[in-house]
């Protein structure tokens, strides 16, 4: 009886053993998102203070064609959402700049879709300056290409 006793303490052990490196295994290559600890992530309220929409901009297209799109644009705080508004003709130009050297195909699909709201985000952190990304991302609200 003994030996039945130790052998399950021992089988017992083993498998609190393997079920913990588990656990801290799964922890440690969890994703940050996965943990809670993403920092990107806002309230709706801070999304509200922080996001600037900008006019319906129509532009012709590299091609034969043209473009009707809005943007709204997410900040990293209220004081670079303030700067982007003093500046929005500045905003503006540089979307139409961006816009009109791309042709309908580029402007295709989601991968088109993309394609401008990352090129527009990385030249809207170029014009700003200062340290990190101020834009945090940049969102198309509407669009017609024809």
């Amino acid at each position: 009886m003994k030996l039945y006793l130790k052998s399950f303490i021992i089988l017992i052990g083993i498998s609190v053993l393997i079920i913990g490196a588990f656990a801290l295994w799964e922890s440690w290559t969890a994703e940050p998102a996965a943990k809670g600890e993403n920092q990107s992530e806002v309230s709706a309220a801070e999304l509200v203070e922080r996001t600037v929409e900008t006019a319906v901009i129509t532009t012709n297209l590299y091609d034969e064609g043209w473009i009707k799109t809005k943007f709204a644009i997410q900040t990293d705080s209220p004081e670079t959402k303030e700067h982007v508004e003093k500046t929005m003709f500045q905003t503006e130009s540089l979307i139409i700049k961006t816009l009109s050297q791309l042709s309908k195909d580029k402007l295709a699909g989601a991968e088109g879709l993309a394609l401008v709201e990352n090129s527009i985000q990385k030249k809207l952190n170029q014009m700003l300056g200062g340290d990190g990304d101020q834009i945090v991302k940049v969102y198309t609200t509407d669009r017609v290409i024809q």
